[in-house]
């Protein structure tokens, strides 16, 4: 990000970053003719859930 943002927390920073992205979706990206946030909403559709249970993404395995 340029220039670096300045916030007071991580908090603030967030809240700043997630009003920035939510104007931007009414933005066209390149040469396509939707905007982001028209081209983004099937992404969010796909999206799952999260597990409600914590999901380990390594498996131990004990030596002999």
């Amino acid at each position: 990000m340029v220039p670096l943002p300045r916030a007071a927390d991580f908090d603030r920073l967030n809240e700043r970053l997630h009003e920035c992205c939510l104007r931007r979706q009414e933005d066209h990206a390149g040469r396509h003719s939707e905007t982001i946030g028209s081209r983004l909403a099937p992404d969010i559709a796909a999206l799952r859930a999260l597990p409600a249970a914590p999901f380990e993404a390594c498996e131990t395995v004990l030596p002999r």
